[in-house]
């Protein structure tokens, strides 16, 4: 995976939980971000839960797969499940956002 999309993906996340950019940081790996992600979204599902639902909905994050990984009885606790749901969906929002980026127009003729 490539750094450059792994720094976009915690700025973004940093964006929309409202955190300090040293709070996540610039991760070099995946591992890195899943855990920093999974301690703030534990500290929201202990504190204020209704705060990060709505966080999640204003993402758009799928509601289903929330409530897949609320309702899941696996091992894995639910606040890294619900990590590899927001950075899977903030990736796929920085992919897009290079893939689709346009080329500042120099030149007011090109108009």
């Amino acid at each position: 995976m490539k750094v450059d999309i792994l720094h976009g993906t915690a700025a973004l996340i940093s964006k929309e939980f409202q955190l300090a950019p040293e709070e996540l940081g610039n991760p070099d790996e995946k591992t890195i971000l899943r855990a920093r992600v999974a301690h703030v979204i534990q500290h929201f599902i202990d504190n204020n839960l209704e705060g990060l639902l709505n966080i999640l909905y204003i993402m758009d994050v799928d509601e289903n797969l929330i409530k897949a990984a609320l309702m899941d009885d696996s091992e894995e606790p639910v606040n890294l499940r619900i990590a590899d749901i927001v950075i899977e969906r903030e990736m796929q929002k920085v992919m897009s956002r290079i893939k689709y980026k346009q080329d500042p127009i120099d030149d007011v003729d090109k108009w």
